[in-house]
């Protein structure tokens, strides 16, 4: 089934435990595991946001953007939490200020009570929801990342849209500016996460 972009920001403020930040609630057409296998390993990250070397078991990877300029530099990845499967949460020191993020899953019918609750979901008979949490204090951090976010959750649909029945992965370049134009964002989001603060 086609992943079509998001119509509508999915992204709000939220107050959690770890502290304050944007969360988005995306759900794709796919298994728990294989919507897993998209955002916790090497080859399925790499078509959509990036790429990393190392074992995440040793407690940080070398990641480096593969939707960015094609010598886009490597950065250390810290997971600071991990649990296989369902969730784990991450940070960089680059960009500047650092970012530091929780994904989390939850299978179809977990995620029902958020669908009703209005996240951007696409239909069919197996699903999956993705939380993606950026914690952030920074009061115009929304602004400065939200659309840029829809953007990636957007190329994440299309990545799972192109795995093949045996499970392999696309190409990291798979998803063209004709297909997905990361500069349509924030005319689209732009004053949606502008009247966010955070913090």
């Amino acid at each position: 089934m086609s992943h079509s972009p998001a119509q509508h920001p999915c992204g709000s403020a939220v107050s959690r435990e770890e502290g304050t930040g944007l969360a988005f609630q995306r759900s794709y057409p796919v298994s728990a595991r294989r919507l897993w296998a998209a955002i916790a390993s090497s080859a399925g990250m790499a078509p959509w946001i990036g790429e990393y070397d190392g074992d995440p078991a040793a407690g940080s990877v070398s990641f480096r953007m593969t939707a960015e300029a094609v010598d886009a530099p490597a950065m250390t990845a810290r997971i600071h939490r991990c649990e296989p499967g369902r969730r784990y949460e991450v940070s960089t020191a680059e960009p500047a200020g650092g970012i530091h993020l929780i994904l989390e899953i939850q299978d179809g019918a977990q995620g029902a009570a958020a669908k009703e609750q209005g996240s951007a979901t696409v239909a069919g008979a197996e699903s999956s929801q993705l939380i993606f949490t950026h914690l952030s204090s920074d009061p115009g951090a929304a602004s400065m990342w939200g659309p840029g976010w829809e953007y990636y959750l957007d190329r994440l649909g299309h990545t799972l849209d192109k795995v093949t029945p045996e499970g392999a992965w696309p190409a990291a370049d798979t998803i063209s500016p004709t297909l997905l134009d990361f500069n349509e964002y924030p005319e689209r989001f732009g004053a949606h996460y502008a009247a966010i603060t955070l913090g």
